[in-house]
């Protein structure tokens, strides 16, 4: 789940991101919403699917079932903490809900005791393939010669006069890229005005709620009402500032031998070589816990990760900046990445105009097709654009989440 900046163009933002929106959780049944036949792949997913079961003395249950689900020891609270959720780890699994003994919602561990043997068997031998639908995909069964409910607007399986299940469809919006959006939200204040222009400032939204719009700035206003200078100055001298704690970090410890790309690189041609070696997924004794094991690849990741980390400009850097890569953010040039700087400001991730969606990387720009775009490429399509518009056109920053 994330948060990006799309710019919209033109007069009616609403409108204009109403083809794009998720149905599945705006539950808006409008035009842009289709029928999806999954009928095809639904029958390979159950006949592909198998259950892990366990059996003993003719007796064949799931190895998930209630029965094998004990409270966690002391020891084992001690040792991976607080149980909560579902999950697993360090040797154990475990899962939450209300086991029906009067105490109420809880996680406990799954524990198979011994005499039990693990068996794989195939799902369609356990549960039918109208069952299989319901639990996998959530979707519930229209009988036959009946319309489906209101229920049932996201998906459903259509069964024939003997029960059986003959077709699956799965309700969606195909073009779906927000489940839903505000305004300005974490970007609000995202244009800087002219002296005397006005706009609309947005507002903050989710986890930046509380942010506030500069004086001086909107989020809603006509082109030529956005301070361009300003706004590329601002970039340029924030941009400075960062590179300035960077600096600071690799003239003060060296400059690190191994990027970022660099270790994942490495970190992918090992794991190919196990793959290959066919032992990825050997336990070995977890460097972070010498009671628990890892698999041979996570061990791979951890290693160079670890090797990455405690590089001395890399280790001081993340006590500044935990999140960012400084040797592929900033380089070692301090005018080239304040240009950059300057280049990205009032740069979206998306925008949408003419009722279509362009985005850097994944999509066409005006009916052209490519692969991974790189940002200066972008950066020069959105000057463009901007320029192009004409004076009074209305633009609108919004904080969209998927």
């Amino acid at each position: 789940m994330s948060h990006f900046t799309v710019l919209v163009i033109g007069p009616d933002h609403e409108q204009a991101l109403a083809p794009f929106h998720e149905f599945e959780c705006t539950g808006r049944d409008d035009e842009f919403v289709v029928d999806v036949d999954k009928t095809e792949e639904a029958r390979a997913g159950y006949e592909k699917d198998t259950e892990r079961m366990v059996e003993k003395d003719g007796v064949r249950v799931s190895a998930y079932d209630d029965q094998f689900y004990r409270d966690p020891t002391d020891a084992e609270i001690k040792k991976h903490g607080p149980f909560f959720g579902s999950g697993g780890g360090g040797g154990i699994s475990y899962t939450s809900q209300d086991w029906g003994d009067g105490k109420g919602h809880r996680a406990k561990v799954l524990d198979v005791p011994e005499g039990w043997e693990e068996v794989t068997v195939p799902t369609s031998e356990t549960r039918s393939f109208v069952a299989w639908c319901e639990d996998y995909y959530g979707w519930t069964s229209v009988k036959h010669g009946e319309e489906p409910t209101e229920e049932q607007k996201y998906g459903y399986v259509q069964l024939d006069e003997n029960g059986e299940g003959v077709k699956c469809i799965d309700r969606t919006n195909p073009n779906a890229k927000w489940d839903w959006y505000v305004i300005g939200g974490r970007w609000c204040g995202y244009f800087p005005l002219k002296d005397g222009a006005k706009g609309i400032a947005g507002q903050g939204a989710g986890a930046a709620h509380d942010v506030r719009p500069d004086p001086g700035t909107a989020d809603q206003l006509r082109k030529d009402a956005v301070d361009f200078e300003k706004a590329r100055d601002d970039a340029e001298e924030k941009g400075r500032e960062r590179f300035a704690k960077w600096q600071a970090v690799f003239e003060k410890h060296g400059k690190p031998e191994l990027s970022w790309p660099q270790t994942y690189a490495k970190i992918e041609a090992e794991i190919t070589e196990l793959e290959a070696q066919g032992t990825a997924k050997e336990e070995v004794p977890d460097p972070k816990d010498p009671d628990s094991t890892i698999h041979r690849a996570g061990l791979v990741r951890h290693t160079w990760r670890e090797r990455y980390r405690e590089q001395a400009a890399i280790a001081a850097y993340r006590e500044v900046d935990v999140w960012t890569s400084p040797v592929e953010e900033f380089g070692y040039d301090e005018d080239a990445y304040a240009q950059s700087c300057r280049n990205r400001a009032l740069v979206p991730f998306a925008i949408v105009k003419d009722g279509k969606w362009f985005a850097k990387g994944d999509m066409g720009w005006w009916g052209a097709v490519s692969d991974e775009r790189v940002q200066e490429e972008w950066n020069e399509e959105v000057s463009r654009l901007y320029d192009d518009l004409p004076p009074d056109t209305l633009l609108t920053l919004v904080d969209c989440h998927i």
